[in-house]
């Protein structure tokens, strides 16, 4: 109990200034005559305490009324009686049952005009409308509870699930802005009042509802996930591991690539102190900073719906200089940023690239410990190699070595010529060495063939001439001396 002071002169004075705002005086004079007594003309308020429960006509939650007791056709109230109309009536009955239009089907977009052109949007276009579990309701019936601001309940694990949505959010997404309806990826809902939730947590809750339904339109890209380094998470335990909604959304789901870097924002929820370090890399700046679509983001490395990375994969490591050379063998690219194309081929062609090469021809499924590109340059910090932070800049480069090569000198880093193919003006010693090589390796080994050659043709003519001694076996020359004879007598 708690007591709460109520100043009851003050409300009964109230009330009847509220009933009688002309006749007060009138009442104080028949008042003053049928008691007798003397009226001064003025009053005051006096203060009583009064005591009041604090649940005080309030139902214990076990038996609170619920949505279903009022909202349903068999519900406590005539909403008809209360003074609305027909039309009205039936939705604060039954919104879910309201006789509603469907939404009709827009018209195709045609190429040019404005409209989703994702791959999302893509894959609507060819999985096409699912049927809405219940025929007849529109977004609007949907809405009529769901659109209201504040809307929640409370689950099991503490959680609020908050249930309302923004009708003009919706209304931008990539769904709704191609007629979808609520229906068509709620298709749990059978009915009004809708069936409890079930779920203990908002985690819980995304299983149940998003991650199964994405799955009956996107087929294609649902089994793509499934070799991702996500599920593999989620098979192993992790519940907080990355599902459809997490990465695109449910109710404002938006084209991946509006902006160019919304990829890697995405990521960012979850691998925050990786974005930190690509955000200021050389890709990340250019991608985030100036929307340069060249530049690698994450997708672009790692995969979109089958993400690859080398915490699941041993091969990831392995065959990651493929993925750099998408980029930096191309030489339109290369051309276009003053960089060098032959990147790749000389990587390949050294120690370091040959070896690696091995490894995948031999054993593709197990790593190397040779070094590939990230090795050097790093992963999601790569920097500007004029950068005096970068791992590849000269007065780091022994640093670097020295990762792999401990007992590595100062001289050590010399010995490399980095990516470039050797001239006579960078590194002349190597570049005339390489030259003299070229020159008498073909010409020693175009000597000996030219006198292997000539010796054989020698031998091959005093054949046909006759001049050298055959040593044929005895069972052949007396074959021949038999046929030979058998000739003599013929002509004889």
């Amino acid at each position: 109990m708690r007591e709460w002071c109520i100043h009851r002169s003050a409300l009964l004075l109230s009330a009847a200034l509220a009933l009688f705002p002309a006749g007060a005086g009138a009442a104080g004079n028949e008042g003053v005559e049928f008691s007798g007594q003397e009226y001064s003309g003025s009053w005051e308020g006096v203060t009583e305490l009064m005591y009041f429960d604090v649940e005080h006509q309030v139902a214990p939650a076990e038996q609170s009324l619920q949505c279903a007791d009022c909202h349903s056709e068999e519900g406590r109230l005539d909403f008809v009686a209360l003074g609305y109309d027909e039309d009205r009536a039936t939705k604060l009955v039954s919104p879910a049952a309201a006789a509603l239009p469907v939404q009709e089907e827009p018209e195709p977009v045609e190429p040019e005009a404005e409209g989703p052109s994702t791959e999302e949007a893509a894959a609507h276009e060819s999985a096409g409308a699912r049927e809405p579990a219940l025929e007849g309701v529109a977004d609007r019936a949907c809405l009529a509870c769901h659109g209201s601001p504040g809307m929640q309940t409370e689950l099991p694990s503490g959680e609020t699930l908050y249930l309302s949505i923004d009708e003009e959010t919706y209304a931008r997404s990539v769904h709704g802005s191609a007629g979808y309806a609520c229906v068509q990826c709620h298709t749990d809902i059978s009915g009004y009042p809708h069936d409890p939730i079930t779920a203990a947590t908002r985690r819980e809750f995304v299983f149940q509802r998003y991650y199964a339904s994405c799955a009956q339109c996107h087929v294609d890209m649902y089994r793509t996930t499934l070799d991702s380094v996500h599920q593999r998470a989620l098979a192993a335990g992790n519940v907080e591991a990355a599902v459809c909604t997490d990465c695109h959304g449910s109710h404002d789901i938006g084209p991946p690539d509006e902006p160019l870097s919304r990829g890697s924002t995405i990521c960012e929820r979850c691998h925050s102190a990786i974005y930190s370090e690509y955000r200021d890399s050389v890709h990340g700046a250019a991608l985030i900073d100036e929307g340069n679509p060249d530049v690698p983001s994450c997708i672009d490395c790692h995969g979109v719906h089958d993400i690859a990375g080398p915490a699941f994969s041993g091969t990831f490591h392995l065959f990651s200089p493929q993925i750099c050379a998408e980029c930096h063998n191309d030489p339109a690219l290369a051309d276009r940023y003053g960089l060098n194309a032959d990147v790749y081929d000389t990587y390949v062609a050294d120690f370091h690239g040959t070896t690696v090469l091995l490894f995948e021809s031999i054993t593709p499924d197990q790593d190397t410990n040779k070094p590939v590109c990230v090795d050097c340059h790093g992963a999601h910090d790569i920097r500007p190699s004029g950068d005096p932070t970068s791992s590849v800049m000269k007065e780091n480069l022994l640093g670097t070595c020295q990762r792999c090569h401990p007992d590595a000198t100062t001289n050590f880093p010399s010995a490399w010529l980095s990516h470039y193919r050797p001239d006579a003006e960078t590194a002349p010693a190597v570049y005339f060495v390489d030259l003299f090589y070229r020159i008498l390796i073909p010409a020693v080994i175009g000597g000996m063939l030219v006198f292997n050659a000539t010796g054989v043709a020698r031998s091959v003519g005093e054949r046909l001439a006759g001049k050298l001694d055959f040593k044929v076996p005895k069972l052949v020359r007396s074959l021949f001396g038999r046929l030979k004879r058998s000739g003599d007598e013929e002509h004889e």
